[in-house]
């Protein structure tokens, strides 16, 4: 018992002397960090160059100083050498500090939605759609790109601590650990950038699956555009599209025949005059396509609008129309990616020629080459997106069409459009040339045709000779020998 009054009052003791310690450790200020010396880095040098920009940015000019004193320590060849790497370092911490900041990402948002909206306001939804796809899509890839920066960074870094360890006091140290700063400082960078750009290629995608959702909306909420004046509009657009694919199939006979022309000169000048005319020729069947496409979308604008006035409009022949729209649809989906490789070649090509020695004549060709694929290069974004909307023109057209008709008879016009499509398609396959014999070309029809009438001829020749064979069983054997005879000849 007395024991244990003498002990707690020196237990209290104690306490009260850590505690008073403690407060006196807590009141003194820390010590502020000392620059890493690149002649003896330590496992957590890096943790002098993390924190916030204003504490880091005194820090980096601390160690660039002292770096700089460490000059005169060096050999004098490396001494020559040892100011720009200490410049590279430099400016690495400098951009690192520069992203270790808040970086402020701005999410796109779209406008409210409206309670009704006309074509052409489901026409820029549709091009807006594209273009947030377009930009996530770049998004993605720069995160891609900077993902693989940051991983050859980190490579660096691992190779260069390793020749740190390995590399003997003195300048060879010194080298190896101002190039470690900078390996590390770059793996810093790539870092913050990579985690800057994941979050935008977030926002990004965010925005282009809203972007989509809301033509879904915007089809849902179509109105009318006008009335019989709009109507009338709408023919006279058709008209100078009619006018407009003559134009264009014009300039396409005209372009062909220019790239079918010989040019005798073989030099680089004749060559590239060869080029342009066919890329002529490879724009002008672009083109084509786009004001066939265009005269697609007017026509079904045209009578989207009119089923939706009430005008008595003929399914049959709309759906008839849809056929001819959506089989003119794949078609240029189904070209646009040759068309562009071969655009896509042309230019690399031109790049591949060196321009030195080359007069100013064959040099204004190389240009054309150049201006021509380029041009070919937007009519062929023009037409996908014309391609585009000219699906979401259908669409909207098939919806008309149900509350005009019914959905029976939708699903029914669906149905015949099927077969339709399916028919033209398997119409186009047997047209493919397989081979040719003494210039003739042989199909895939001709091959169809041939096996149809020899299935026809034998089963017609089987059918005969049971006939025979039924009418012969009841005649004579010298009847039956002649009615053998006439079998095994027919």
């Amino acid at each position: 018992m007395t024991m244990s009054r003498l002990l707690l009052p020196l237990l209290s003791l104690i306490g009260l002397f850590a505690a008073a310690t403690s407060l006196a450790q807590d009141d003194e200020p820390a010590a502020p960090p000392t620059a890493p010396d690149i002649r003896a880095l330590e496992g957590d040098w890096w943790s002098f160059f993390v924190g916030a920009p204003d504490e880091i940015e005194p820090r980096v000019a601390e160690f660039v100083d002292q770096a700089n004193a460490q000059i005169a320590e060096l050999g004098a060849q490396n001494q020559e050498l040892a100011p720009a790497l200490i410049e590279a370092a430099r400016d690495n911490l400098d951009v690192h500090v520069s992203l270790l900041g808040e970086v402020e990402v701005q999410k796109p948002r779209l406008p409210e939605p409206a309670p009704t909206y006309s074509i052409d306001e489901l026409i820029a939804a549709a091009a807006l759609a594209r273009d947030a796809q377009i930009a996530a899509a770049a998004a993605t890839g720069e995160v891609e790109r900077e993902q693989r920066i940051l991983d050859g960074a980190t490579g660096r870094r691992d190779a260069l601590f390793k020749d740190y360890l390995a590399a003997p006091e003195g300048d060879e140290r010194w080298l190896a650990g101002i190039r470690l700063v900078i390996a590390r400082s770059a793996q810093a960078i790539a870092a913050r950038r990579l985690e800057v750009l994941t979050e935008t290629s977030q926002y990004a995608s965010e925005y282009a699956a809203e972007a989509a959702a809301r033509v879904e909306l915007v089809l849902t909420r179509l109105g009318t555009d006008g009335g019989e004046e709009f109507l009338a509009s709408l023919d006279e657009s058709i008209v100078s599209r009619r006018i407009a694919v003559e134009s264009a199939t014009e300039r396409l006979r005209e372009a062909e025949i220019g790239s079918a022309t010989g040019f005798a000169d073989e030099t680089i000048l004749g060559r590239s005059e060869q080029r342009v005319a066919q890329q002529r020729a490879l724009d002008a069947e672009v083109e084509l396509a786009l004001a066939r496409v265009a005269l697609a979308k007017a026509e079904a604008r045209r009578a989207w609008t009119g089923l939706k006035l009430g005008e008595d409009m003929d399914i049959a022949d709309i759906e008839d129309q849809a056929v001819e729209w959506s089989e003119l649809a794949r078609s240029a989906r189904t070209r646009l990616p040759e068309w562009e490789r071969q655009t896509e070649d042309e230019l690399l090509a031109v790049q591949g020629i060196s321009r030195d020695g080359l007069d100013r004549t064959t040099r204004r060709v190389l240009d054309q080459r150049v201006g021509t694929a380029q041009e070919t290069l937007a009519h062929i974004a023009e037409l996908s997106s014309a391609v585009d909307d000219l699906g979401l023109l259908m669409t909207a057209l098939d919806d008309a069409i149900a509350a005009y008709s019914g959905a029976f008879r939708q699903w029914l016009g669906n149905a015949y459009r099927s077969i339709a499509t399916t028919w033209i398609r398997i119409t186009e396959l047997t047209s493919n040339t397989l081979f040719s014999v003494a210039q003739t070309p042989v199909t895939v029809g001709d091959i169809v045709q041939a096996v149809v009438i020899l299935l026809f001829g034998w089963l017609l020749s089987r059918g005969i000779r049971y006939g025979i064979t039924r009418v012969g069983r009841d005649e004579s054997v010298g009847t039956q020998a002649s009615l053998y005879t006439l079998g095994r000849l027919t």
